[in-house]
């Protein structure tokens, strides 16, 4: 799991690298062949192989993936595609004993990287174990992806004042799970009477403020985006600190993994972040 994330451009981008005991001929088979992708790849690229060539992608039960273009096809070196706007981008290089690959990935959503990482990580492995003629490995897909969650700050939520002098507060969570799993848990988080109509789980404490939950389909799992609205400027610290904890519980609890330590001074990190008086 060591993927690491950064900008370029305005985008975010995924790197992986591996050195595969294989020659670049034989792992350029892997990453173009029609017959070889199946073992790995997480969908079927369908299309000629030649830049500027219109590709369409077919997941294994047969949805339908979306389309992209080959953007650079340069045997044995250098493969790259886009896919539904993402840009995946596979190069190699000899090595004295095989072959490096380095994998990177170009996308807008900056929330679904842990997702992406995770996914991208399951994958080369089996390309590994394919080029090997090994037995694929298991592989902790939803610790991966908490891993790099945490990893890449994918945890922290925002506040934003309002001109009314309230303030709002957000987060944004990839998880590992379907909002049908999801929904029944979100009585726990909210820790108080809630409404559910279609995606969004609305609740009205005592204080006055409202607490709404949207559960949406992402990349390996429910996006969850939360929304706590009308909070006094005194109490924004301490409910980022509520739902920061709250939902990394939840997320954890989807793995069926403890949710670790908390985060060292998250009340001072939010204290810093925002500039809002502690409570």
């Amino acid at each position: 799991m060591d993927a690491t994330l950064h900008t370029d451009a305005g985008r975010n981008v995924l790197r992986f690298e591996r050195t595969l005991r294989h020659p670049p001929d034989r792992v350029w088979r892997a990453i173009t062949e029609p017959e070889h992708l199946t073992h790995w790849f997480p969908a079927a690229l369908t299309g000629d192989r030649a830049p500027g060539a219109a590709i369409t992608f077919t997941f294994a039960d047969g949805t339908d993936g979306g389309t992209g273009t080959i953007t650079t096809y340069d045997p044995p070196r250098r493969l790259a595609f886009t896919w539904e706007g993402e840009l995946l981008d596979l190069t190699l290089t000899p090595t004295g004993t095989g072959t490096r690959l380095v994998l990177t990935h170009h996308f807008d959503d900056r929330p679904a990287a842990a997702s992406f990482a995770a996914g991208w990580d399951s994958c080369l492995a089996a390309l590994a174990d394919t080029l090997d003629g090994t037995p694929a490995r298991a592989h902790d897909r939803a610790a991966a992806h908490e891993h790099y969650a945490a990893r890449f700050d994918l945890l922290r939520g925002t506040a934003e004042p309002q001109p009314d002098g309230t303030w709002h507060v957000r987060f944004e969570r990839l998880l590992t799970a379907p909002a049908d799993t999801v929904t029944p848990l979100l009585a726990d988080l909210l820790d108080t009477p809630a409404t559910t109509t279609g995606a969004t789980t609305v609740a009205h404490p005592a204080d006055g403020t409202t607490i709404d939950v949207t559960l949406d389909p992402g990349p390996g799992g429910a996006r969850l985006r939360l929304r706590h609205t009308g909070l006094a400027e005194p109490h924004v610290v301490a409910a980022l600190v509520r739902w920061h904890t709250g939902i990394r519980a939840l997320a954890a609890h989807l793995t069926g993994t403890t949710p670790g330590a908390p985060d060292a001074d998250l009340d001072t990190f939010y204290q810093d972040a925002i500039g809002a008086p502690m409570p």
